[in-house]
């Protein structure tokens, strides 16, 4: 990171698309384990959605982050 300031954004930025995400798998965790219980197939279901989930996180936060360094660029920031 170029700065403690870009470092800060990216830990916030990810930690709430993080947190939004994780709620969003733990309602799909439950509704799955609802309809069947057996925990293997829980998470066999749930599995390629948290490595889903993670790639979204990475992904949008780079993108965050190329906007923000522009940002700090032009001295808006």
């Amino acid at each position: 990171m170029k700065n403690n300031k870009t470092w800060k954004f990216a830990n916030n930025y990810s930690a709430m698309w993080l947190v939004r995400l994780s709620l969003l798998l733990s309602i799909i965790s439950i509704a799955i384990f609802a309809y069947n219980d057996s925990f293997k197939t829980t998470e066999s279901i749930a599995l390629p959605f948290i490595i889903v989930a993670l790639v979204v996180v990475i992904v949008r936060t780079e993108r965050a982050l190329v906007k923000y360094a522009d940002k700090i660029e032009r001295g808006e920031e």
